[in-house]
């Protein structure tokens, strides 16, 4: 009895999702860096990341406002808000990494950057 109480309910939130997903917004960003693919620099040294922005599904433009959530002491973003048109792939966020030049070679940092979709 419990078993089909769980297929019951699990059956009522896939169909929801699916039903709801209709109505997301959603946007993509792609980096030519990940965890397996770093981005090394030396200290002293400042080397600018390109990420882009992508809006290839739906049917709307969207504004997206980007910040760095860790990593301020290394990674900066000076524009905060961008405006992504639909069907584009190549919005692009610049983000400046500068090491410090005391930084010991093989010193890591972790960057975190939030992009949020704003209406």
């Amino acid at each position: 009895m419990e078993n089909k109480k769980r297929i019951r309910n699990f059956g009522i939130f896939l169909v929801l999702t699916i039903f709801l997903s209709s109505f997301v917004l959603s946007f993509g960003v792609s980096s030519p860096y990940w965890e397996g693919k770093p981005l090394r620099v030396f200290p002293g040294e400042t080397e600018t990341v390109k990420l882009n922005l992508q809006n290839m599904v739906g049917d709307e433009d969207i504004n997206v406002v980007v910040s760095v959530l860790r990593g301020q002491e290394i990674a900066e973003i000076s524009e905060t808000e961008f405006f992504v048109k639909l069907g584009t792939k190549d919005t692009v966020i610049p983000v400046v990494v500068s090491i410090p030049s005391e930084t010991s070679i093989g010193t890591e940092y972790n960057v975190t950057v939030e992009w949020v979709l704003v209406k």
